[in-house]
């Protein structure tokens, strides 16, 4: 792992730990601003974990030329073609 992908890691541990703790403390029934608060700070939390799992999952640039170049290639004319069977 790169020392990125470490912090990443730990920023999806304490974003899952705090959203885990502070869920049953949050004000479901209540005045307005209080359930507007609420869910304001819930798509918060669960935005910041949503963007750490993509940056821990997300593929190098690196690799993402490879498959591209990979997929440009014609195939080979070792190949051996099957031949098709007549559609009924």
């Amino acid at each position: 792992m790169v020392r990125a992908e470490y912090r990443w890691l730990i920023c999806l541990f304490v974003g899952l730990f705090v959203l885990f703790y502070a869920v049953p403390l949050l004000p479901v029934y209540g005045t307005p601003l209080e359930v507007a608060f609420s869910l304001s700070w819930l798509c918060f939390c669960l935005l910041m974990i949503g963007a750490n799992l993509y940056a821990l999952l997300s593929v190098s640039t690196k690799e993402k030329k490879f498959v591209q170049q990979a997929a440009q290639q014609p195939y080979s004319t070792s190949v051996k073609r099957t031949r098709r069977l007549p559609s009924r």
